[in-house]
């Protein structure tokens, strides 16, 4: 059943020029849809209140379930892609509005009450009274944002063309057993100079990278409701409890707690 408390005008993009320096946009999106690479005027607050999205920047890849949101600074290009049917509920907050927000972007977890102004300013018009009601709405959903602690989902993408297009090959299959000596033979690189250079370029070693990429695509998997069991043999762990282990120490916390909403998840 369609929100009908949204309302018509905020199921459409914003024009950048309206006058509004904070405005939502709230649409239902299809497993697989993408929207290429692009940028806003304005500040975005990237959330899914169902579904789960990939996120593309130029500095690496976020993954986003329900209790994450993803701030991306204006002017920032990004891509995204959804991994579930979605409800997507978004923010555009003018450069102006903006001066408190994170500089870089920035991954936060959704406690419930931001949750709860996200989804309540869905329901304001486009031509709210900034000094009224709703202006302080978006106050404290704004304060709510700066306060939220920083979740770690970022994959970062190296710059050097030949790493980033391994990079890209090693997530989409991130279970693919191939030796780290023989990655470096393909690229005609000894093994030490090519630990060196992916070091240099994600801040971190490929044995780790590879384990994070493995770890996103776990999220990737189980939004499409994937079980426990089932992730755990496509990404190739020995056993469900193994993956669990790795998905705890990579996130804090188990699968079936990340995704509470799937009864399924039982880890």
């Amino acid at each position: 059943m369609p929100d009908t408390t949204i309302p018509d005008e905020v199921r459409h993009f914003p024009e950048e020029t309206h006058p509004r320096k904070v405005l939502g946009l709230a649409a239902d999106l299809p497993r697989g849809y993408v929207n290429d690479w692009h940028a806003h005027e304005r500040g975005q607050l990237l959330y899914t209140r169902s579904g789960a999205v990939a996120v593309s920047t130029d500095a690496g890849i976020h993954v986003l379930p329900p209790d994450r949101a993803l701030w991306i600074p204006p002017k920032v290009r990004h891509a995204t892609r959804y991994l579930a049917q979605s409800e997507l509920r978004t923010i555009y907050v003018r450069t102006e509005r903006a001066s408190g927000l994170p500089t870089l972007t920035t991954a936060v977890n959704v406690t419930p009450l931001l949750r709860e102004l996200i989804v309540a300013f869905m329901s304001v018009p486009r031509d709210y009274d900034e000094a009224g009601p709703a202006g302080r709405l978006v106050d404290v959903l704004l304060d709510q944002v700066v306060a939220a602690p920083a979740a770690t989902l970022r994959l970062p993408v190296p710059d050097d063309p030949k790493l980033r297009a391994l990079a890209e090959t090693v997530r989409a299959e991130p279970e693919t057993p191939v030796a780290t000596e023989e990655i470096a033979r393909r690229l005609a690189m000894s093994l030490r100079t090519f630990e060196r250079r992916f070091r240099a370029e994600t801040g971190m070693s490929f044995r780790v990278w590879r384990s994070k990429a493995k770890m996103l695509k776990a999220l990737e998997l189980l939004a499409l409701d994937l079980s426990v069991a089932e992730t755990a043999d496509r990404l190739g762990y020995e056993g469900q409890s193994a993956f669990i282990a790795g998905f705890k120490a990579a996130f804090g916390t188990t699968p079936g707690r990340y995704f509470p909403r799937d009864a399924r998840l039982s880890g």
